[in-house]
């Protein structure tokens, strides 16, 4: 759904987005123009989505034949007046037992409009206080400065299958669950630690035509929370944003 979203899909968004909340903009087609017209808006303005996250996921509980379950969605976005970071409620709706889901983005919404036109939501949802700040970048290039010497585990979002990524100062490798694995040379920004390129130097049993030998992996570490870090990445010069997560498991 973040993928879609930040890289303005907005047709493939809206297949995750609940149906009352498509109706309370008369339909589909008119919500995807009304999200287009308020990105244009926001970026003609200096605004810009960086990167969007999720944490704090609760468990589901049964109301009416749905299955109802919050979490906590964060938005980093450029200003002009520096990065912000908003965190807001996301309710998940599941109508098939958890076989897939839909969801309300509460964001643009107060409390009150969500009580008005939602009423099947179970009495104990509780949708938090939104919360918007600065992003404090010191800090956090204090935090991308220590992103090395160390073993994460990534666990990809559409296949959910575990990885190993082992990253030294000038030299990462991942490896798959299968031992599969990509071995690339690390380049780090001089100015700032927290944008890194990785440019593959060897693949071991990876699909072909998935990536190959010089491919350049632009990689930005946009937050952190403890032992987790996120960032995005785009594949030498496509356009094309990916939002994922490293978890810190040890230090080498």
């Amino acid at each position: 759904m973040k993928f879609l979203f930040l890289n303005k899909s907005y047709k493939g968004f809206s297949t995750f987005v609940y149906p009352k909340v498509i109706q309370m903009y008369g339909n589909e087609e008119k919500m995807i123009e009304k999200t287009k017209s308020s990105i244009l808006e926001m970026e003609n303005d200096g605004f810009k989505f960086v990167n969007i996250y999720f944490k704090n996921f609760n468990d589901a509980i049964t109301k009416n034949n749905e299955l109802q379950s919050t979490f906590t969605q964060v938005i980093l976005m450029n200003t002009p007046k520096g990065k912000i970071i908003g965190e807001y409620t996301m309710i998940g709706i599941s109508s098939d037992n958890g076989k897939s889901w839909k969801f309300i983005d509460t964001s643009g919404y107060d409390e009150k409009i969500i009580q008005n036109n939602f009423p099947n939501l179970d009495e104990t949802i509780i949708i938090k206080p939104q919360v918007k700040m600065f992003l404090d970048e010191n800090n956090l290039r204090k935090k991308c400065s220590e992103f090395k010497n160390i073993e994460l585990q990534s666990i990809s979002p559409f296949s959910f299958k575990k990885a190993s990524v082992v990253i030294f100062d000038n030299k990462t490798k991942e490896t798959a669950e299968d031992g599969s694995y990509i071995a690339s040379k690390v380049v780090r920004n001089i100015e700032n630690p927290c944008k890194m390129d990785f440019i593959i130097e060897e693949i071991q049993n990876k699909a072909k035509n998935m990536y190959k030998i010089g491919d350049i992996m632009h990689m930005e570490l946009t937050g952190f929370e403890n032992e987790v870090y996120y960032f995005i990445a785009t594949l030498n010069n496509n356009d094309l944003i990916t939002s994922d997560k490293f978890k810190v498991v040890k230090t080498l």
